[in-house]
């Protein structure tokens, strides 16, 4: 039985990520959301929604650069 390799994720990828596009996490209850605002306050670009916050951060950097639907 051959098992894969999956990559860790881990806050030194995620942190980076976070400052260079500048995302905002904001923790509700259980869940994480990630998201951008610019300039204007109704300018979201992305938000995701997730259970840790390094998966909320990678969700929202997907959708961001691939669209909604991939």
């Amino acid at each position: 039985m051959k098992v894969k390799n999956v990559p860790a994720l881990d806050w030194d990828l995620c942190g980076k990520l976070i400052e260079k596009e500048k995302i905002s996490l904001v923790r509700s209850y259980s869940r994480w959301t990630a998201f951008y605002v610019g300039p204007r306050a109704d300018s979201k670009e992305a938000e995701q929604t997730a259970d840790t916050a390094i998966e909320a951060v990678v969700k929202y950097f997907i959708e961001k650069k691939l669209g909604e639907e991939i």
